[in-house]
């Protein structure tokens, strides 16, 4: 709102095409990341500085900057919302469990230190219990395989 109250007052419409206005963007982008920061919500970066932008330069200077503003952000609030319900909306489906699924071991897998990620421990167990049927392919012996498995569970 403030980047386009001073366009249309203190650049007379013109925001942009001169150094002012990208310096004007610049700064209240760089102010919009830290808000982020400040209030500790940092994976909402890149969509915050996307409205952002996304109002500051596609203003139409025949439009109330108020009311621009105001339509702008009720249109985003109203796509999260509907992101949101389709997001927790799970429709039932049947699972395949005729599939097998193959993964190597040395640098898919286990890390350089020999040990599985949490990450990996915790997908790989996660559709195990679902039904997911799991090998691996290796060319090192039943084991070496079960030492360092062992190690990293």
């Amino acid at each position: 709102m403030i980047v386009i109250l001073i366009e249309v007052y203190a650049l007379g419409g013109k925001l942009q095409g001169n150094i002012l206005s990208y310096l004007i963007i610049a700064l209240f982008t760089g102010v919009v990341l830290y808000s982020t920061v400040l209030l500790d919500i940092t994976n909402t970066s890149y969509f915050s500085c996307v409205v952002f932008l996304s109002i500051t330069v596609m203003h139409i200077t025949d439009e109330s900057p108020m009311r621009f503003v105001f339509n702008r952000v009720l249109d985003t609030l109203i796509g999260v919302v509907l992101a949101l319900i389709v997001n927790s909306i799970h429709l039932p489906r049947t699972k395949n469990t005729d599939i097998l699924f193959v993964s190597g071991i040395d640098d898919t897998l286990l890390t350089d230190k020999e040990q599985l990620t949490p990450y990996s421990k915790v997908e790989l167990n996660r559709m195990i219990e679902q039904g997911a049927k799991f090998t691996v392919s290796t060319l090192r012996t039943p084991a070496t395989v079960r030492e360092s498995c062992r190690e990293s569970i």
